[in-house]
């Protein structure tokens, strides 16, 4: 239950309508869903870890065109190229400047850091 109610205080955080644990995620998911990773979070002071996947609106059509950009940027950004997913983030919001979540990925990015830790 902890997990999911941080779940879901992160959907509005990154500006998603519908953000997804990993586990449920993988549970749901079927081909022609538009979807993209959002990371990893960890719950400050506690041991619990998740991460989160966004359901892309069919009609939200600047995520949908940085989607590729964006999934590179997850990848730089996780194997600790910071810089080069930074750079990539904010390509993703030249194209999509309300990109709440690509803008906090960017930050983490420019803070040299992976996990979101959140309250």
């Amino acid at each position: 239950i902890k997990t999911v109610l941080r779940a879901c205080a992160l959907t509005g955080a990154y500006g998603c309508q519908l953000l997804l644990t990993k586990e449920t995620f993988l549970l749901v998911h079927r081909e022609g869903v538009a979807a993209r990773f959002g990371g990893e979070a960890a719950v400050k002071d506690t041991h619990l870890r998740f991460q989160v996947y966004e359901v892309l609106n069919p009609n939200d059509q600047p995520k949908i065109d940085t989607l590729a950009t964006y999934s590179l940027a997850i990848q730089k950004h996780q194997s600790g190229s910071f810089e080069e997913a930074a750079r990539l983030y904010d390509l993703v919001l030249s194209t999509s400047p309300g990109d709440l979540l690509a803008a906090r990925r960017m930050e983490l990015a420019q803070a040299g850091e992976w996990v979101d830790l959140i309250q």
